[in-house]
């Protein structure tokens, strides 16, 4: 279990649940036993990467879909 806020709304969440959280919502996740989730962003914000010139895969559209913060 987590339990998730999300712009002032609290709810406990389980395994099989899925949240979306748009950007410059306000939001944070407590879990007193540990916890695994997937987080994925679309598009990718480049502070997310830490090493651009490794981490970072362009395609085809060339890095034009991901956003600076």
């Amino acid at each position: 279990e987590v339990t998730m806020t999300i712009a002032g709304e609290t709810k406990t969440l389980r395994e099989g649940d899925v949240v979306v959280v748009n950007r410059g919502i306000e939001h944070s996740l407590i879990s007193e036993h540990g916890v695994t989730f997937l987080e994925a962003l679309a598009p990718v914000p480049l502070d997310h990467i830490p090493d651009k010139q490794r981490d970072l895969v362009l395609g085809p559209a060339g890095g034009a879909n991901h956003v600076d913060r």
